[in-house]
């Protein structure tokens, strides 16, 4: 092989290292893995290498394998991935206590004498408030409730709250603002956390994470 087809070569393995490099740090962003967890099982360097080794290899067999590679990385990541976004939600609730007590009294004011206690932040005429409820990331759908009986934690409706609503493509995520004349306290849970957990922000505060219901 001469000096030309050597650094030919050079160049077309380097290209697929920059290929490959390209694929993963997209995927990483596309489904908001872990980045730790990704630094350890994406190595697109050593990927290159063993493809660039495989006998009769073709872009498609390529494309197969780095999908079979990401669909293994995507299945490890995935609870690790939601942990990290359910505690990234409960920080951000505690420094946003103040503006959550906020949105949740307006709320309760906005349907106190109307028949439906449940409201979109799209549909409020105040601009003013209606632009807080979009820049602290609690748009969407609210709900108020006022003697409600069912007090499941993960899936219902609890009595004398705030719900902010939420859909992601980690599921249904809600910050719950309990308004009940006495204090109460409700345990965390993490039984099941790759389907739904129910944390505690702050005093009053709590977040929820259920699956998004089936139509």
């Amino acid at each position: 092989m001469g000096y030309g087809e050597r650094t030919t070569s050079g160049l077309a393995n380097y290209k697929l290292d920059l290929v490959i490099f390209d694929i993963c740090n997209s995927v990483v962003l596309w489904f908001g893995l872990d980045q730790h967890l990704c630094q350890y099982f994406a190595k697109p360097r050593t990927l290159a290498v063993i493809f660039r080794h495989t006998p009769n290899f073709e872009m498609a067999n390529c494309k197969l394998l780095l999908f079979l590679f990401f669909l293994t990385l995507f299945s490890f990541s995935c609870s690790t991935s939601k942990e990290t976004f359910d505690n990234s939600i409960v920080n951000y609730g505690i420094k946003k206590q103040k503006i959550i007590q906020e949105l949740a009294e307006y709320a309760i004011a906005y349907t106190i004498d109307k028949p439906q206690k449940l409201f979109s932040t799209d549909t409020l005429s105040n601009k003013d408030i209606k632009k807080k409820f979009n820049r602290n990331g609690y748009g969407g759908l609210v709900t108020v409730t006022y003697k409600n009986i069912d007090n499941n934690k993960i899936f219902g409706l609890i009595d004398s709250t705030v719900i902010f609503k939420q859909t992601t493509l980690k599921g249904v995520t809600e910050i719950i603002y309990d308004f009940g004349a006495k204090e109460r306290q409700f345990e965390d849970d993490k039984t099941n956390s790759d389907r739904y957990v129910f944390l505690t922000v702050t005093n009053r505060i709590y977040y929820r994470r259920r699956p998004i219901p089936m139509m």
